[in-house]
């Protein structure tokens, strides 16, 4: 996988760097992709996420990371990482991910089931 994707398997968000001047975010200028939104679809049906579980990460997340190869920012829950843009006090979520290898072993994406 580093080889690859340039990150450890066993640590879906190693390609994270802790930064300084860490955006905040403003829940009333938030935009979400397509694709982020079809992630929670399929996240909520195969582990329950909520929506206050994904307030909570924006809100309070455990701790936010920056993906220099994407441009991106992570912000980190318990169980839910949440990737987006921020520009100008405005954030688009892109994506959202599990934190750790074992809830994306027992929550692959369809096309990675075996």
């Amino acid at each position: 996988m580093r080889t690859q994707y340039g990150y450890d398997k066993s640590d879906p968000l190693s390609g994270a760097v802790k930064v300084s001047g860490v955006p905040k975010i403003d829940l009333e200028r938030v935009e979400v992709t397509a694709h982020a939104r079809e992630r929670l679809k399929l996240m909520r049906a195969q582990a329950a996420v909520t929506f206050d579980e994904i307030l909570l990460t924006l809100k309070a997340p455990l701790r936010v990371r920056f993906v220099p190869d994407h441009g991106t920012w992570l912000w980190i829950g318990e169980r839910i990482a949440i990737a987006g843009s921020h520009t100008d006090g405005s954030t688009s979520i892109v994506t959202i991910l599990w934190t750790t290898k074992e809830l994306w072993d027992a929550n692959p994406r369809p096309s990675q089931e075996g």
